[in-house]
């Protein structure tokens, strides 16, 4: 950047949240499963944001999708690999999944930092319940 006919450099803000997932959640989930994660984040903040009272229960906001539709969206992945990676996920803590209807699941997600701290850090498992 030039200021008075000097240049001045930049210094780069980094968000954390990337740090994260380079650091925490891609060793923890893989690549699949942190694009996916990114993406029920991205869906669960928008439904907050538009204050979707449908997608609000049990004190959280969810986000729904079916394996047909992410692999419609990712067709360089499998219905297999994403299957994996939304397992990994809740295994890992990251996601709540509840099925929502046929082959449409519920996903609800935590913030990182919430989950850095917590136990669920360490595995632990959450089982897949009917919604």
């Amino acid at each position: 950047m030039e200021r008075g006919g000097r240049t001045t450099m930049v210094t780069p803000r980094l968000n954390s949240s990337v740090i994260y997932m380079e650091e925490t959640v891609i060793p923890a989930v893989g690549t699949i499963g942190a694009t996916l994660y990114q993406r029920f984040a991205h869906w669960c903040r928008r439904n907050e944001a538009n204050k979707s009272k449908r997608h609000y229960k049990d004190q959280r906001w969810w986000t729904w999708d079916s394996y047909q539709a992410l692999s419609n969206d990712y067709p360089y992945w499998t219905k297999k690999q994403i299957r994996i990676a939304c397992d990994k996920l809740r295994q890992v803590g990251l996601v709540t999944c509840k099925i929502k209807k046929g082959s449409n699941y519920w996903y609800s997600t935590i913030n990182i930092e919430d989950w850095i701290d917590s136990e669920n850090i360490n595995g632990n498992v959450d089982t897949l319940s009917k919604y």
